[in-house]
């Protein structure tokens, strides 16, 4: 039996719990913006408000580049996005080229709701496809989140579209995969992911 007074909730109070289970929302907070990378850079950083990352989950929109068809490529136009720590998000590109603006959202979740959180990479070069190895999960109850990836080919304008994109994929309870078009060791990638189980 429930003990004590009971209050009642009103206002921000009331706003902050699940309305379906009169709970707590599982989202602490969302952050969201837009970065542009200058000409001439490769990477760059913007500062967020602080967050425990353990529990936060950024999600990487796409990009808009500005190059001219004739001097963009693959190594100017693809990009990965980390959260670096608890007030910084890094973006990197494998070349400096013209400028690009990069969307980007950070959800925040309250202790509890997120049992683990892997980050990673997975590179891919004279193959079609690659594998790394995580920490088990529940298959069912996890997602897998890309923040990009980086392509070092820069021989041509965009280059074969079969090589730099790519499928980024929880392949087995333990492993995230990578699968691509061809196999051009020249067009040589690396993918960025976030594995992410709930409770």
């Amino acid at each position: 039996m429930r003990q004590g007074p009971q209050k009642i909730l009103t206002g921000s109070a009331l706003d902050s719990r699940v309305a379906q289970f009169g709970m707590r929302s599982f989202v602490r907070s969302v952050q969201r913006g837009s970065f542009t990378m200058g000409a001439g850079a490769a990477s760059g950083t913007v500062t967020i408000t602080t967050v425990d990352t353990s529990n936060a989950v950024l999600t990487a929109m796409n990009n808009t580049p500005y190059q001219a068809a004739a001097t963009a490529t693959a190594a100017t136009i693809f990009w990965r996005t980390t959260l670096t720590n608890s007030t910084t998000i890094t973006f990197n590109s494998a070349l400096a080229g013209d400028a690009r603006i990069i969307y980007w959202e950070l959800i925040e979740y309250w202790p509890g709701v997120i049992k683990s959180k892997q980050v990673g990479t997975v590179t891919v070069s004279g193959v079609t496809n690659a594998s790394t190895t995580v920490t088990v999960v529940n298959m069912n109850k996890s997602i897998l989140l890309l923040t990009g990836n980086t392509c070092v080919y820069n021989a041509a304008a965009y280059g074969d579209p079969r090589e730099a994109p790519g499928n980024c994929f929880l392949d087995t309870s333990t492993s995230v995969k990578v699968q691509r078009g061809s196999n051009d060791a020249a067009y040589a990638g690396t993918w960025g992911f976030q594995l992410v189980e709930f409770y």
